[in-house]
């Protein structure tokens, strides 16, 4: 049989005629960089802005759960907590307060917030008036998550007693008491808020309606760090000796005017929720939201960090949240305060019975 021809073998893969690739150049390199570059500068900031937007949502959250604390409370008690539970005596032919326990509202509500287990901890029965008795340091160093601002940054955050983002309202004054109430009657200024030094306040003593009164609101941490002064969390240390203590608007242009970039200074404001002070658990109305007047008390020069004894001074309202703060009202809704709101209205909405018409849009 003859034989069919075969195929020509193919030649080898290597034999082939192969392109060589080409390789990046340069100015490519670089455009493939820029883009990447413009990617991540769109893309950083809308994360954090949905980042804070959600801090912003657990903020509300939180002081809506304190407001309903606060309401669990009222109709146990009849009365909202006072800030430091008191009772009033005759000193020298005159009505005198005379404070009982240094005990904040945040402590006296925290039945209703699910923490039974810290009021048990926290012996309020043996407890001295001073509020930062030993057999309370196990309750003090419980960090109360629904307490703090989960916007805030501050070096406090990990200290050894429990912070407060959450200040209860002492009203426009600067001062704990009104002039009765001081032992010597020589503070022009104190007690008009939604708490009262040594008072408890049923919703009936709020003749310009619950609604329409400011109960809490947010406060920076001190940053914790002595050794400087940082004017929108520390507050500073006029030493005034009285009698006569300024009213708010003179305290305020006192406050200031600062001696020094680093004054006398206390770091340590809002470190604790347990006692009732300025210092930790009160603030006031004397200026906007998020002042640029840096916070200041009145008496002492003595930077140690003290946890209630500041009886005045300028504590304002201030967050992290950009363009103002969180405020918990008397009927338990929360509205967002803006920095350019006006004084006189944010006084206005911070007092229970001044009085004051104010609308809607502030």
């Amino acid at each position: 049989m003859r034989d069919l021809p075969r195929r020509p073998k193919t030649l080898p893969y290597c034999d082939r005629r192969v392109t060589p690739s080409r390789g990046m150049t340069l100015v490519e390199a670089l455009v493939v960089i820029s883009i990447i570059g413009i990617l991540m500068a769109l893309v950083i900031p809308a994360v954090s802005a949905i980042r804070e937007s959600a801090r912003r949502t657990q903020c509300r959250n939180n002081l809506r759960q304190i407001g309903l604390a606060m309401d669990g409370f009222q109709a146990a008690t009849r009365s909202f907590p006072a800030a430091g539970p008191g009772v009033h005596l005759m000193v020298g032919g005159h009505t005198r307060l005379a404070v009982l326990k240094q005990f904040s509202p945040q402590l006296q509500i925290l039945s209703y917030l699910d923490q039974e287990n810290v009021v048990k901890a926290a012996n309020l029965s043996l407890a001295s008036d001073s509020g930062d008795a030993p057999e309370n340091a196990t309750a003090m160093s419980v960090h109360i998550r629904v307490f703090i601002c989960p916007s805030e940054t501050s070096a406090l955050l990990v200290g050894s007693t429990g912070p407060v983002s959450y200040r209860a309202n002492l009203g426009p004054g600067p001062y704990l008491f009104d002039m009765d109430d001081h032992p010597t009657g020589d503070l022009p200024q104190g007690g008009e808020g939604a708490f009262g030094y040594g008072h408890s306040f049923t919703p009936q003593d709020f003749k310009d309606g619950v609604s329409n009164t400011v109960m809490m609101s947010e406060k920076l941490m001190g940053d914790g760090e002595s050794a400087s002064f940082t004017p929108s969390r520390d507050y500073w240390c006029l030493g005034l000796a009285g009698p006569d203590y300024p009213a708010a608007d003179v305290l305020v242009s006192m406050c200031a005017n600062l001696p020094s970039i680093n004054p006398p200074h206390v770091s340590d404001g809002g470190s604790s929720w347990y006692p009732v002070g300025f210092g930790v658990t009160l603030y006031n109305h004397t200026v906007t939201p998020n002042s640029r007047v840096p916070g200041c008390k009145v008496n002492g020069v003595d930077p140690t960090p003290d946890l209630s004894g500041n009886f005045g001074g300028v504590f304002g309202a201030s967050s992290m949240h950009g363009g103002g703060v969180h405020c918990l009202m008397g009927d338990g809704a929360v509205r967002f305060v803006t920095d350019t709101v006006n004084l006189a209205v944010w006084r206005a909405i911070s007092t229970r019975s001044g009085g004051e018409v104010v609308s809607e849009a502030f």
